[in-house]
């Protein structure tokens, strides 16, 4: 009786398995930036790797899951670490920019005090 349920719960795990890595592929798709978390990593790791020993033959979607995930995060990475340089470049040519109109501003408020 033990066995015959426990095959029935194998049996019912080994199909629900691939529905679970097909979720897991969208939602890593769809929302990267939920995984950027280590310990949100840690369980994906734990849940695709309890995936594979249930059912082996899921490894190569489980692997490229994983990949795929890892390049858009490294890309996401990039992209944030682009958008950074651009703000601290476009922050300090304002700053220039307002530092020499504001010289030329007072330069020009002296020559006209000196003149009057």
């Amino acid at each position: 009786m033990v066995t015959c349920l426990l095959l029935v719960l194998q049996d019912r795990l080994g199909r629900f398995v691939p529905h679970l890595v097909q979720l897991l592929a969208e939602w890593t798709e769809t929302f990267p930036y939920d995984f950027r978390d280590e310990r949100v990593m840690a369980h994906v790791r734990a849940i695709t790797q309890k995936c594979v020993t249930i059912d082996p033959g899921i490894r190569k979607e489980v692997s490229t899951l994983l990949q795929n995930l890892l390049h858009r995060l490294t890309t996401l990475e990039k992209y944030e670490e682009f958008l950074q340089r651009v703000n601290a470049e476009s922050s300090t040519n304002c700053v220039e920019n307002l530092s020499a109109v504001s010289l030329n501003h007072f330069n020009t408020a002296i020559v006209i005090t000196t003149e009057c």
